[in-house]
C-alpha cells in the first residue's frame, strides 16, 4: 500500500494533481482544501495517500494533512459513501464546519454540500455523531494563503465542474462570485463555497 508520495508537483488542478516520483507521474485526486496549499508547479510536495482498489482499477486520493485523510477515511465508513462523494464533501465544506454541523445535527448545512442530499446528511449525523472529535473543529482556515493561479475565474469554474456542475452553470457562478469579491484575494475553498450559492 502507498502511504505517501514525495516528489515534484508536475501538474495541478482544483481536483487532481500529478506527482512525479523517480520519473513516474502519479495521478492523484485531491480536495480543494489541499489544492489551495500546494506549492508552485515543479516544487517539492509530500502528499498523504489513500489507495482505493476496486476490480482492476487503482485510484489514489491525496491530502496535505493527516486531518484531511482521517476525515476522508471516516466518511468512507458511512453507509453509501464512496471515495468520490467523500472527496466532494471535503471540497464542499471546511473540516471544522463539518464537525460543527455533525455536533449540531445540522442537516441543512450538510445537505448544501454538492452530492449530499437530506437522507445522506441524516445518515452522516446518525453514524458519525459518536465518532467525530468535535474538538477537531478548531479552525483549519486561519492563515491560509490566497488561491494561486493566473486565472481565478478558471480555477473556480473548474472546481465547480469537478463537483459535478455543468460547464455553463459553473462559469456563470464563477463570474458572479468574482464580481462580488471587489479585488479581494480569498482562499480557494472560500471562493468555491461562495460560488455554490449561485449554482
Amino acid at each position: 500500500m502507498i502511504s505517501y508520495l514525495t516528489g515534484t508537483l508536475a501538474e495541478s488542478s482544483p481536483n487532481r494533481i500529478t506527482v512525479e516520483v523517480g520519473g513516474v507521474g502519479y495521478d492523484v485526486a485531491i480536495p480543494l482544501s489541499s489544492y489551495e496549499n500546494l506549492p508552485d508547479l515543479n516544487g517539492k510536495v509530500k502528499v498523504l495517500i489513500y489507495q482505493h482498489v476496486r476490480e482492476d482499477v487503482l485510484d489514489l486520493y491525496g491530502f496535505l494533512t493527516a486531518g484531511e485523510r482521517d476525515l476522508f477515511k471516516t466518511l468512507l465508513g458511512v453507509t453509501g459513501i464512496g471515495p468520490k462523494v467523500a472527496i466532494g464533501i471535503l471540497s464542499g465544506i471546511a473540516q471544522h464546519e463539518f464537525y460543527e454541523a455533525i455536533a449540531a445535527h445540522d442537516t441543512k448545512r450538510l445537505s448544501s454540500v454538492p452530492g449530499v442530499g437530506k437522507k445522506t446528511a441524516e445518515r452522516l449525523i446518525l453514524e458519525l455523531k459518536d465518532k467525530v472529535d468535535v474538538s477537531a473543529a478548531a479552525s483549519v482556515s486561519a492563515g491560509r494563503p490566497p488561491m494561486k493561479g493566473a486565472s481565478l475565474f478558471g480555477d473556480v469554474a473548474g472546481a465547480l465542474v469537478a463537483l459535478g456542475y455543468k460547464q455553463f452553470i459553473a462559469e456563470n457562478a464563477a463570474r458572479k462570485v468574482m464580481a462580488d469579491q471587489e479585488g479581494k484575494a480569498l482562499p480557494a475553498e472560500d471562493l468555491v463555497r461562495k460560488a455554490l450559492k449561485y449554482v
